[in-house]
C-alpha cells in the first residue's frame, strides 16, 4: 500500500508538472517528434521475467517539448506477436548544466504466451497482463563525456499472474560523445541494479552499449546483463543481444495564437 502510494503521488507530480510545462509553453517554444525502430537477435528486458528472449522489433516514439514528453514504446517478436507495450510520459523537474531531475510515469500491457488445453488439445493463448508504474531519474554530469546517476522504478501488477510489487534501482555510469574516429562515437551506460519482486531479491549487471555514426541516421546497440546474485528464478545468468537501430528528430516551433 505504502508503494502504491508513492506511485499515485509521483502521478500527483507528474500531473503538476505537465500543468506547469503547458503553462511555460503556452506562447510557443521549440517542440519535438523523434523516434526509433531497432531490430534485435534477442528481445531484453532488464527485468529477466519480463525478456521475450528471442528476434524483436521494437518501435520508439517521443512527442513533446523541452519539460514535457509522450514517449511509447511498442515491442514485437518478429513473428509478430506483441510482446510489450508501454506509454511513457516523462518530465524534466530539473536540467541545467550539472544536475537533471525527471520523473515519467506509464501504464503498460504486457503479453504472455501461455499454453491451456483446450476442447481436447493443448493451445498456445496469448494473455495480456495490465501494470501501471512510476520512476525517477536525478543525474549528474561530471564533465561533457562523464555522468553519474540513480534511477528508481515502481511497478504495480494488477492481474492474475502479475508481479504486484516491483522495486528496481540502479547505480548509473554514462559515457558518451567518446570519439573513435572523426565520424565514429561511442557510448555506453553500465549499471548495477538492485531488483525486487514480490519480496524476492537479485543484484545484476548490465551495460547499454552504443556505435554510431554523426551523419548517418543508423547506429548498432547492444545490451549486456550478467547475474551477480539473485534469489529469482528466471533466464540465464548471462544474456546479450545485438541490434541495428534506425533513429530520426524533427525539432519544430508552434506558433503562438498572436502570431
Amino acid at each position: 500500500m505504502e508503494k502504491l502510494k508513492l506511485f499515485l503521488g509521483i502521478l500527483v507530480c507528474l500531473n503538476t508538472a505537465y500543468v506547469f510545462a503547458n503553462d511555460q509553453d503556452s506562447t510557443g517554444t521549440e517542440r519535438h517528434i523523434g523516434g526509433a525502430v531497432s531490430l534485435t537477435q534477442n528481445g531484453i528486458s532488464l527485468i529477466p521475467s519480463f525478456s521475450l528472449g528471442k528476434p524483436a522489433a521494437i518501435f520508439d516514439l517521443s512527442v513533446g517539448s523541452k519539460k514535457l514528453s509522450f514517449e511509447p514504446q511498442f515491442r514485437f517478436s518478429m513473428e509478430g506477436k506483441p510482446w510489450t507495450f508501454l506509454l511513457w510520459w516523462r518530465c524534466k523537474l530539473v536540467e541545467n548544466k550539472r544536475f537533471s531531475m525527471k520523473i515519467g510515469a506509464h501504464p503498460a500491457v504486457a503479453f504472455r504466451e501461455r499454453t491451456y488445453l483446450v476442447d481436447g488439445g493443448f493451445q498456445d493463448v496469448l494473455i495480456a497482463q495490465k501494470y501501471l508504474a512510476g520512476e525517477l531519474t536525478p543525474s549528474l554530469r561530471i564533465n561533457k563525456k562523464l555522468g553519474i546517476g540513480l534511477y528508481y522504478l515502481y511497478s504495480h501488477g494488477f492481474d492474475h499472474g502479475a508481479t504486484r510489487n516491483t522495486n528496481f534501482t540502479a547505480f548509473r555510469l554514462y559515457v558518451s560523445h567518446v570519439k573513435l574516429s572523426k565520424e565514429l562515437r561511442f557510448e555506453a551506460v553500465p549499471q548495477l541494479y538492485i531488483l525486487d519482486l514480490d519480496g524476492t531479491n537479485g543484484l545484476y549487471a548490465n551495460a547499454i552499449l552504443g556505435l554510431g555514426h554523426s551523419k548517418w541516421p543508423i547506429s548498432i546497440g547492444s545490451i549486456l546483463s550478467h547475474v551477480v546474485s539473485s534469489d529469482i528464478k528466471a533466464g540465464k545468468d548471462f544474456i546479450w543481444n545485438i541490434s541495428l537501430i534506425y533513429s530520426f528528430n524533427r525539432n519544430y516551433k508552434r506558433k503562438s495564437a498572436e502570431s
